[in-house]
């Protein structure tokens, strides 16, 4: 690169290492910038010239953060010492926080209609709007005295550090019970929980968490609030973090094959009767299969675990208890 093309280029280039190396949990000095620059863009600058830059991309309302300090600095010519203004601690703001972008890549996850590929180029794009500090499943430190102006999102910052520390969280979680004069009203719980993961099931956004480490519990972040770091030790889920998976096998008529492949994808399906009803060898959460079995009960029999079996059948039978007296 030559010394005319590295000078239109410049404001680009420090932009983009702003973009990518930069948040409000990782601040770059004006030195940093430059040795960015060298060992990123192959491009030799002074201070000088970043700091002419990065004026010029904030007068075009380019948002930048950063901290403005003064110092002495010795004229090289005439040996005097001159107060110079410095930028530093500066960081990008992105479009889109950290919280929000594990969001997103939660749904994405979750969606089953968007095909495996397009999935991983989606959630890479995803990536690509945050700094390369940014991983899934960890988000931006938070500093707890902030406003909060969306409680969804601060949850999920908060639980996204808790998961990257090992560290348990507090929060009251609220549930819907009878009030007074037939109102529902909400009850708050007090929860100590170690956080192993977030995701969407069955249209809800969950927290997947442990209270004492020996099982797994989900509840709903949007039913959480004034969550903190707590200093209760961290539990290890024992046999680690898991969805339940299971083989589980149900026979169906083919025309409900479009709802198997929706709900658990054709890589986790397998046909093993062609006959005048499908048996299928399915691989699933048993919490999500369950759900699946009883919506789809008049179309749908589970046949293998036993286990399973009863659970659906278990929770048929009490429905059949309920309104059985309407089929007389």
């Amino acid at each position: 690169m030559n010394t005319k093309q590295s000078k239109k280029m410049l404001p680009l280039n420090v932009l983009e290492i702003l973009n990518k190396y930069s948040d409000e949990d990782h601040r770059l000095t004006q030195k940093e910038i430059v040795d960015l620059l060298r060992t990123k863009c192959n491009m030799v600058v002074e201070r000088k010239a970043v700091r002419s830059s990065i004026t010029d991309l904030l007068e075009m309302g380019v948002a930048i953060q950063y901290t403005e300090k003064t110092r002495m600095v010795k004229d090289k010519k005439t040996g005097v010492e001159e107060e110079q203004s410095v930028l530093t601690d500066l960081y990008m703001e992105h479009d889109f926080t950290n919280s929000e972008i594990c969001l997103l890549i939660d749904e994405i996850l979750n969606s089953g209609f968007i095909p495996s590929k397009q999935r991983r180029e989606l959630i890479s794009k995803l990536e690509n709007l945050a700094s390369v500090y940014f991983k899934k499943g960890k988000g931006a430190k938070t500093t707890g005295n902030e406003p909060v102006i969306n409680q969804l999102f601060y949850t999920l910052e908060v639980v996204k550090e808790a998961i990257e520390t090992g560290r348990n969280v507090r929060f009251f979680y609220n549930r819907f019970v009878n009030g007074k004069n037939g109102l529902v009203e909400t009850r708050q719980e007090e929860y100590i929980v170690t956080p192993y993961d977030t995701g969407v099931s069955d249209d809800n956004y969950y927290l997947f968490c442990s209270e004492d480490g020996s099982s797994e519990i989900k509840l709903r972040l949007d039913y959480i609030s004034g969550i903190t770091i707590d200093k209760t030790s961290h539990f290890a889920l024992r046999n680690g973090r898991s969805d339940n998976i299971s083989r589980i096998v149900f026979t169906t008529d083919e025309s409900m094959l479009s709802e198997f492949v929706e709900a658990f994808g054709t890589e986790n399906i397998r046909i093993e009767d062609y006959g005048n009803a499908l048996r299928l060898n399915v691989k699933a959460d048993e919490e999500a299969a369950l759900e699946f079995a009883l919506k789809n009960s008049n179309e749908v029999t589970a046949l293998e675990p036993s286990g399973f079996c009863r659970r659906v059948g278990e929770i048929l039978r009490k429905g059949w208890e309920r309104y059985g007296g309407y089929m007389s």
